[in-house]
């Protein structure tokens, strides 16, 4: 709501109000939390009251899935390698830019002795890091790019993913 409409009054309505979904809509900016049931009247009431005293919302500039991840690029390699070191189970690219650091690194993850199913697992995990940076951020993101951002970010990983394979 906050994108599309910024001025508008959100409100949560939830039949279990527990901790973590509260901040988490007070993260998002939710005006007010109701617990059903509620009183139709006490929603009309909050709703002239909260109309009457609004203020103009203080927006945060949005900004593009690779300012984000530039920005938290510390943060992402951080992630990245501690899930990696964590134990766990286990081509489109004819049009693909060849990549002398993904063969590079394909090389090294070869004489390191990765198979194949660890090279996968090692890219899933990027993938997880950068969603989760960008889940942290959704304040900051510009919705209407984000789709076409993120479709980019796994073609490349996965063009990535597919060089390192090769080499």
């Amino acid at each position: 709501m906050r994108h599309s409409q910024p001025e508008a009054l959100t409100l949560l309505v939830s039949g279990y109000p527990d901790v973590r979904s509260a901040m988490a809509a007070i993260l998002l900016e939710a005006d007010e939390i109701m617990v059903k049931p509620f009183d139709i009247g006490k929603l009309a009431d909050l709703v002239r009251q909260k109309m009457l005293n609004r203020r103009s919302a203080a927006m945060a500039e949005k900004e593009r899935v690779g300012t984000i991840l530039r920005r938290c690029i510390a943060k992402i390699v951080e992630d990245w390698l501690s899930a990696l070191s964590m134990p766990t189970a286990t081509a489109k690219d004819s049009d693909a830019v060849f990549s002398v650091a993904a063969v590079a690194h394909g090389r090294l993850r070869y004489k390191q002795g990765y198979t194949p199913a660890m090279l996968v697992h090692e890219s899933r995990i990027l993938q997880v890091t950068l969603f989760g940076t960008l889940q942290s951020n959704l304040s900051f993101l510009d919705f209407s790019v984000l789709l076409p951002d993120v479709m980019t970010i796994a073609d490349e990983v996965d063009t990535q993913l597919t060089q390192s394979m090769d080499s």
